[in-house]
């Protein structure tokens, strides 16, 4: 294959499997170059995540970021396949959207509010942050909304003898 200069490719790779890839079909596996890729090609390989139960075949992607065209050997080994053991979550599946027009400057993405759950809940509404943890909370939380504010209140709320009261004592002492 040859892989003209300034120019992006997609190619399909033979992924050699083992009878244990067997045992687990919703397995997924990230595809990275492996080192005699990098040593002997000029290109750039994108870390992809692949199904390999989905072809025979995978897709990655290579970029030639030199003017010059690069053949790639038909036979290369060009990357490894490493098992994902669990994908916890995808930030978004959709740009931000006032940002669908453009084209040219870094894209922001929404990422999905967690749920938030709070501790230590007064009957007021106010969340009691040891007294130690007050400056970390007003210095942590400027420019942040209510709901990140009230998140992070009740993180170090939840955990606040896990941070030192001061240089002499490193840790809390839970019977003071």
């Amino acid at each position: 294959m040859t892989v003209p200069g300034h120019a992006e490719a997609v190619v399909s790779v033979y992924i050699e499997r083992f009878e244990a890839d067997d045992d687990d079909t919703e397995a997924d596996y990230v595809v990275e170059p492996n080192q005699l890729f990098k040593e002997r090609y000029p290109l750039q390989m994108a870390t992809t995540l692949v199904n390999l139960n989905e072809a025979p075949t995978c897709k990655v992607r290579v970029f030639n970021p030199y003017p010059t065209k690069v053949n790639l050997r038909h036979d290369a080994e060009i990357g490894i396949a490493e098992r994902m053991e669990k994908i916890v979550s995808v930030l978004t599946k959709a740009e931000h959207q006032a940002e669908s027009d453009n084209l040219v400057a870094v894209r922001r993405i929404t990422t999905r509010s967690a749920e938030v759950k709070v501790v230590n809940d007064k009957p007021n509404g106010k969340i009691q942050v040891p007294a130690h943890l007050e400056s970390l909370l007003r210095k942590s939380s400027k420019g942040k909304s209510d709901v990140e504010k009230k998140a992070l209140a009740s993180l170090l709320a939840k955990h606040g003898d896990t941070f030192s009261k001061d240089e002499l004592r490193s840790w809390v002492d839970p019977l003071s």
